[in-house]
């Protein structure tokens, strides 16, 4: 299992590649302005970039992303990234469809995006439809969902039901290693910005976050220590991945 590390900051990511971070989740939403693609290569050219279209950020921002400028961009990029993840629009099962067979048709092999906002889920019968057209599926709603860890257990096992085994699974916005051990080895991968959080009171950064424009108050911690607490918190992250890989590769061998 791969954890793919996401920030929209260069800081953040300079911070993610000194650690040893090797797989990071751009998003195409903050990639216009900021060139983090170029960024993140220049400094390791072995850097695996999955690409997300951004679709959440823009949906909570109430903007949108313009479909033909984002199939140029992958096309453009397409020998430079690991994977490139499907424009899925939040709350509009059929546009997500349509846009990931337009995506499709345009040459683009893309993640397809299966959405659950709680009780709420894309028709089933669209999951059946990316297993049949693609290798990689995406199953988001884990930033925010309102459902235990149980509930979200048995609702990743009920989706492993319906994807065959064959296929590789992305878990958007998952880290909780509860729910990813409970539901054993099927994730290939997940994603996680819990290292990036900024601050809600000043604009500083939390304590597992980048420093962005610390206001100097006297009961908060310096520059420094917030970036020490975001690598001490990118290790525990690398340190989970590597424990849940051990644990799978030793299952595997006691099946064998």
């Amino acid at each position: 299992m791969k954890i793919f590390f996401v920030d929209s900051s260069r800081a953040g990511l300079k911070n993610f590649l000194e650690m040893g971070v090797v797989n990071l989740l751009v998003s195409y939403w903050y990639e216009k302005s900021s060139n983090l693609v170029n960024y993140i290569l220049d400094i390791n050219p072995k850097a695996n970039i999955m690409l997300d279209s951004g679709a959440f950020s823009a949906w909570t921002q109430k903007k949108e992303i313009n479909l033909d400028e984002y199939i140029a961009f992958c096309k453009a990029n397409k020998n430079r990234l690991y994977s490139m993840v499907n424009l899925d629009v939040i709350g509009n099962a059929e546009k997500s469809l349509e846009n990931f067979k337009i995506m499709k048709k345009a040459g683009l092999d893309v993640i397809p995006v299966f959405h659950r906002v709680d009780n709420k889920p894309d028709p089933i019968k669209h999951l059946e439809y990316y297993c049949k057209h693609s290798d990689y599926i995406a199953l988001a709603g884990y930033v925010q969902s309102r459902f235990g860890v149980r509930e979200l257990v048995n609702y990743t096992k009920k989706m492993f039901d319906i994807i065959p085994k064959n296929k590789k699974i992305h878990c958007l916005g998952l880290t909780n290693p509860r729910i990813i051990m409970a539901v054993g080895g099927r994730i290939e991968s997940v994603d996680s910005s819990m290292v990036s959080r900024r601050s809600a009171y000043n604009n500083s950064i939390s304590y597992t976050g980048i420093a962005h424009t610390t206001k100097g108050m006297a009961y908060r911690i310096s520059k420094k220590q917030n970036i020490d607490l975001q690598r001490y918190a990118i290790y525990r992250l690398l340190e989970m991945e590597r424990q849940i890989n051990e644990h799978e590769e030793m299952i595997q061998c006691q099946k064998t």
